[in-house]
């Protein structure tokens, strides 16, 4: 097997609105509607989808739970350019930037809190391609 990529992350969120106009305006994510009536945005070629306890498709994780996500984003912005923008949108930075070793080497990363506490790694590559 030859995986590629993710195609699309489902968030369990409470209140799916809220979510997608938070991540559109948090991370300038264009929005997406889907044809079964789910919304989400879209981050580079992956999609991440919002849905709600009480409206779950029939395909879903066995016990879907609102903040149980960990996931990163990789942005190409200077760090100083993330932090005024976190703070321009009352974003609280919950781990400072801090350099680690991550999948495709050295980067500058920081940690944030969406609306419903999925924890979100903001990843800034040293040298990526």
């Amino acid at each position: 097997m030859r995986v590629r990529q993710f195609d699309e992350l489902t968030l369990t969120v409470r209140d799916r609105d809220h979510s997608v106009r938070w991540y559109h305006e948090v991370f300038d994510l264009p929005i997406v509607h889907l044809a079964d009536g789910r919304s989400g945005v879209m981050a580079g070629k992956q999609e991440i989808i919002f849905q709600t306890l009480d409206h779950l498709p029939t395909k879903t994780a066995t016990e879907p739970a609102i903040g149980s996500a960990q996931f990163a984003l990789i942005v190409r912005d200077k760090v100083e350019d993330v932090l005024d923008h976190f703070n321009n949108y009352m974003v609280q930075v919950v781990v400072a930037p801090h350099d680690e070793e991550r999948a495709h080497g050295m980067a500058t990363v920081m940690t944030i809190y969406d609306l419903d506490q999925n924890l979100i790694d903001i990843v800034i590559y040293h040298d990526y391609h």
